[in-house]
């Protein structure tokens, strides 16, 4: 990694393994050396040699840059991703309690349809064909 201190703005080095940023690093420098040579040569040869000029070889345009700068890239690029799981779960949750309080509202819904089968029922047993009005607006939850 680096030793170089973050400051508090900075998100913390990733931690890597040597094997892991060093085949991150090969990776970078590969398709940098890929890129120069496509721009400069177009030889068929390439990655394995250079027919053009014996200048052109693999490795030949390798930095340091990706060993300094990588650390650094992928420590924003886990914030970044961190902070769009933080949102999805802070979402996640909102559309839970949304549901949470939907179902509340259906589960009371059949609380009063059931009130409301019951108190016809009872008046079908009695032979009655109305209601008590205030029988039926306290089984719908309504206030008289």
């Amino acid at each position: 990694m680096t030793d170089t201190p973050m400051t508090p703005d900075q998100p913390a080095p990733v931690e890597l393994t040597e094997q892991q940023l060093e085949s991150l690093i090969d990776a970078g420098n590969r398709a940098l050396n890929d890129h120069y040579h496509e721009s400069q040569c177009h030889c068929d040869d390439w990655p394995a040699s250079c027919v053009s000029s014996g200048h052109y070889f693999m490795g030949a345009w390798d930095t340091n840059a990706f060993a300094i700068g990588l650390p650094a890239v992928l420590s924003v690029w886990e914030t970044l991703r961190n902070d769009r799981h933080a949102a999805k779960v802070s979402e996640l949750r909102a559309d839970n309690e949304a549901l949470r309080a939907r179902v509340a509202e259906l589960e009371a819904a059949e609380s009063r349809i059931t009130a409301v089968e019951l108190l016809v029922e009872e008046a079908r047993d009695k032979c009655n064909h109305s209601v008590d009005t205030d029988l039926l607006l306290d089984a719908l939850g309504l206030d008289n």
